[in-house]
């Protein structure tokens, strides 16, 4: 009785179905448009979808293209603004700046063995970023550029002083020469001056100065030798009684008695950096 209930059912409800060709295909080329999508967009149907919101947002940004232009035109044209009052604030201050670092490095240049020198430091460009530093080192001459006219020596000792003004620098500084030319009183204001920037910095100084070298905390001396028709350089460092014999050499060319004297005064009133370190 039950099964006939049942199929009496299914039957009703066959008969009430409303065929609809139309649905149908519609249906039918739904299910089709599903599975291309699903073939070139993702395998499963959240891919699709994801695939279409991110389609969407593109769009969208295309769209917006113009108007999002227009926007960043206008930061741009504000940033570029901004960039010209800072340059022009830093050009202004660079300018300050520039007459009391030249006078400050002429200053102590002037008692390196240049006693009439004459420094200039030119500030351009739109922030300052050009900076050219101009010596005239003989009464008489008109200030050049540094780097066109200054000896190797005169770089040297112009380095020197700006290091010796100058707060911040490297930790390691290097100078070859920088007594280039010089003795006498002179050289004993060089040695002075490397002294007391030997106290902040590591100060490797090649010299041929007894009074350089007598200064500094450490001395090593580079000897070149022939070894089986080889050039060989070595380096040692020296102590005691040969480093006042090398200090006498550097004053005479040998050790007599009076060089080595002299060698030992120069030693023993140096008070080297506590950084220093020389090579001859």
């Amino acid at each position: 009785m039950e099964l006939q209930d049942i199929a009496a059912q299914l039957r009703d409800t066959a008969e009430s179905i409303d065929e609809d060709p139309t649905r149908l295909e519609e249906i039918r080329v739904r299910r089709q448009l599903l599975v291309d999508l699903r073939r070139k967009y993702g395998e499963a149907i959240g891919d699709v979808i994801a695939y279409g919101a991110e389609a969407r947002r593109r769009l969208e940004d295309l769209e917006s293209l113009e108007a999002r232009a227009a926007t960043l035109d206008v930061d741009r044209q504000k940033a570029l603004e901004a960039l010209q009052v800072a340059q022009s604030r830093v050009l202004e201050k660079r300018r300050e700046a520039a007459p009391r670092l030249a006078r400050d490095v002429q200053k102590v240049l002037r008692t390196l063995a240049m006693p009439h020198v004459v420094v200039g430091v030119e500030v351009d460009g739109e922030a300052g970023e050009r900076v050219l530093f101009t010596i005239a080192a003989n009464p008489g001459s008109p200030p050049l550029p540094l780097n066109k006219v200054a000896s190797g020596g005169e770089l040297a000792r112009t380095m020197l002083s700006l290091r010796l003004v100058l707060g911040s620098g490297p930790e390691c500084v290097v100078f070859d020469e920088v007594d280039a030319g010089i003795g006498g009183e002179a050289a004993v204001a060089v040695a002075s001056a490397l002294a007391e920037l030997g106290k902040r910095r590591q100060v490797l100084v090649v010299t041929h100065l007894a009074q350089v070298a007598a200064r500094a905390s450490t001395h090593i001396h580079v000897a070149k030798s022939v070894q089986s028709g080889v050039t060989v350089a070595t380096a040692s460092a020296l102590e005691g009684t040969a480093r006042v014999h090398e200090v006498a050499r550097m004053l005479s060319g040998g050790a007599e008695k009076a060089a080595v004297a002299h060698a030992e005064e120069l030693l023993a009133s140096g008070k080297p950096g506590k950084k220093g370190s020389v090579r001859s």
